[in-house]
């Protein structure tokens, strides 16, 4: 077993969050990863770990949850959009294999290329209707341009899509003004806030 796979193995046991969904819940959720090298390896790790430990909380399907996910630094690269139907292995396989790309980190087009091709609101890309619709935005740090970050986040919440963002102390008051609210800004330490705030978007999800 890998190195890497075994750290996020042994930060996805330090989570302790458990939440009971009701049966017939859906939901549309997009995860995108800041790719930028300019993240530590360690904190990099720990924002996949946190990931793998959300997939694995809750049920997939084409009745059920609908995930996908992509990743920035310059461009956004879509890994699968909410359409395909993969099982949970393929995704944490997925979020395993994901690799730093670049040193810039353009949250702003990223998310303005989420919002006009509509990969969380459009059914074509497999947005459901009456479901909870999310993006986890994963941010290693402050983006090369924070206005246009907070002008295309504000423009998907006013679509519907509820924002979260996983991020570092330092980062905070980009994070809330993206996420509408320091409510939906999950900080990677302490693990308590961890663990409230992802009970806090399962409990969305799931309810």
């Amino acid at each position: 077993m890998s190195t890497v796979r075994l750290l996020l193995l042994g930060l996805m046991a330090t989570f302790s969050v458990a939440v009971k969904c009701r049966d017939n819940y859906k939901y549309n959720v997009y995860l995108l990863f800041d790719s930028s090298y300019n993240t530590s390896r360690t904190d990099w790790n720990r924002m996949k770990a946190f990931t793998s430990k959300l997939i694995s909380t809750v049920d997939v399907g084409p009745n059920k949850g609908h995930i996908g996910l992509g990743q920035f630094s310059q461009d956004l690269e879509p890994i699968f959009d909410l359409s395909v139907y993969i099982s949970k292995t393929t995704i944490l396989q997925e979020i395993t294999g994901l690799r730093q790309l670049a040193p810039q980190r353009a949250t702003g087009q990223a998310l303005a290329t989420v919002r006009q091709l509509g990969y969380l609101t459009n059914s074509l890309h497999g947005s459901q209707a009456d479901a909870a619709t999310v993006l986890v935005l994963f941010l290693g740090g402050p983006s090369d341009n924070q206005t246009l970050a907070i002008r295309e986040a504000t423009h998907l919440r006013k679509e519907g899509v509820q924002i979260f963002v996983v991020t570092y102390p330092v980062n905070l008051p980009e994070a809330a003004a993206i996420a509408g609210s320091a409510a939906r800004v999950i900080l990677l330490t302490p693990l308590g806030i961890i663990d409230n705030l992802l009970l806090t978007l399962l409990n969305l999800l799931c309810t």
